[in-house]
């Protein structure tokens, strides 16, 4: 079980597009920081599926070393009782991939009331609206201001915790097919030109 303190949680694999160099660097500026010192981060994923096209082994390295030595912890493939035990200890949820799909992670991060710092490369930011923070994932200045904002920001925990709860309660099946439909509609005229 993690030890006691701030944590910061990231979900997913260890694709270069997955931002986790530039995630490691801005909470290694962040730790530098007053009253950081109980701030760590676990990278839960299975970096075995990425293995012709991973940054893992970069990531474990630049985790080695100060300030983030002893800070990070790869967790490796959780089955979901672990993840869920993981995501309630957490303090925040980070996705700052370059290019995002759906984002799951973070939908479910969402609903167990985790406030969530996300891409906006996703569809994320139109899915949790005022349940996320986002940031551009090239703008690592961004990213230290929202893991810095979120961590240290009771009050902003809170309003990121119940917008997001609130937009997943939103996020019907109905809503869903009628979302799609509505970028079939959006891409068809593109579809009929070319």
């Amino acid at each position: 079980a993690p030890a006691p303190g701030r944590l910061l949680v990231y979900v997913g694999g260890f694709s270069p597009h997955k931002n986790l160099l530039g995630l490691l660097e801005a909470l290694a500026a962040v730790l530098g920081r007053p009253g950081m010192d109980d701030v760590r981060l676990v990278l839960v994923g299975d970096h075995l599926t990425d293995a012709f096209h991973s940054c893992y082994r970069e990531a474990v390295e630049r985790a080695a070393r100060p300030p983030l030595a002893g800070r990070v912890e790869f967790a490796g493939y959780l089955p979901d009782p672990q993840l869920v035990e993981v995501l309630n200890q957490a303090t925040a949820l980070v996705l700052p991939s370059f290019l995002e799909g759906f984002g799951l992670p973070a939908i479910e991060a969402a609903a167990c009331g985790l406030p969530v710092i996300a891409t906006t490369a996703s569809p994320l930011p139109e899915l949790l609206g005022a349940g996320g923070w986002f940031v551009d994932p090239h703008d690592r200045a961004a990213l230290e201001n929202a893991l810095s904002g979120v961590l240290s920001d009771p009050d902003l925990r809170r309003r990121l915790r119940d917008e997001g709860r609130r937009a997943v309660q939103a996020l019907t099946w109905d809503r869903a097919a009628r979302d799609l439909v509505a970028v079939f509609d959006r891409l068809a005229p593109h579809a009929q030109a070319a």
